[in-house]
């Protein structure tokens, strides 16, 4: 089940897909419009602190997709190497594409390594940013190995950092179609 949700500068376009019904009701992180909260960074496998704010101004935009876990889930590492496969259509449109989850540096560095990753893979090990954007899953117990993962989906951030686009599915073993994400931006940027 898969929800795209786009405002353009015209309008708020709530499109459903084919049967497709919305994730939680629609509510899935922050509202369109809302911008990013600031002073929120994650880390870079390099050990360097980003903020997320500025990543939105370095070009036309950001990508943020927000995954559980390059270490353990499968559908995420599928997810990760087609974004790298797909990275130079962000780039064609200036976006800044990075992903975000509670992994450490160390695993994402490794994943980046193993799997030739060509974009940011950005640690949230407190998941301070997934709870700021309001997508923590809490299904996990706490104490568990998955409290703190989100639930996975993407958001598209102009370069002013406000969500134009958000992009979540029901199920977790499920991932939004790149090919809507882009077009969605592209629908946005009009």
């Amino acid at each position: 089940m898969r929800t795209l949700i786009q405002k353009s500068s015209f309008a708020i376009i709530i499109m459903a897909l084919s049967g497709i019904s919305s994730f939680a009701d629609g509510d899935w992180g922050p509202a369109l419009g809302s911008t990013i909260p600031t002073q929120l960074s994650a880390t870079t496998p390099a050990g360097d602190t980003v903020a997320l704010e500025t990543l939105a101004q370095e070009g036309n935009g950001l990508a943020v997709a927000f995954v559980r876990s390059a270490d353990w889930c499968p559908f995420c590492k599928r997810q990760l190497i087609e974004l790298s496969e797909r990275a130079a259509d962000f780039d064609k449109r200036g976006l800044t594409l990075v992903s975000i989850s509670y992994d450490d540096t160390n695993v994402l560095g490794s994943f980046t390594e193993q799997f030739d990753i060509n974009f940011r893979l950005l640690s949230d090990p407190e998941s301070k940013v997934i709870d700021a954007f309001g997508i923590r899953n809490e299904d996990q117990k706490p104490g568990s190995a998955g409290d703190g993962i989100p639930h996975p989906g993407i958001m598209i951030f102009n370069n002013q950092g406000v969500l134009v686009a958000k992009f979540a599915e029901k199920s977790y073993r499920k991932r939004p179609k790149i090919d809507d994400v882009l077009a969605a931006y592209d629908a946005s940027s009009k």
